[in-house]
């Protein structure tokens, strides 16, 4: 594998975002574990019923959302 200048480049521009996005999460992962903490305490909930889990867990879910509003992208695009 040879690795030119231009692919040095392009990785360090890369490395700024990647490290907003680090660091989005960390602190929306830290704001979520708070949250469900204080949820669990003063909610009422139905002993009968339990509370479905999610595949993903809810800081992922923030974390996209925070990051595309963010970015410069206009439309959430799926494919």
């Amino acid at each position: 594998m040879v690795i030119t200048t231009t692919t040095i480049s392009q990785k360090r521009e890369e490395f700024p975002m990647v490290e907003q996005l680090i660091a989005i999460f960390c602190d929306i992962d830290d704001f979520c574990i708070e949250y469900e903490k204080y949820l669990e305490e003063h909610l009422l909930t139905d002993e009968s019923q339990k509370t479905p889990k999610t595949s993903m867990e809810m800081s992922y879910i923030m974390t996209i959302a925070v990051f595309f509003h963010l970015s410069n992208q206009r439309y959430f695009k799926w494919y």
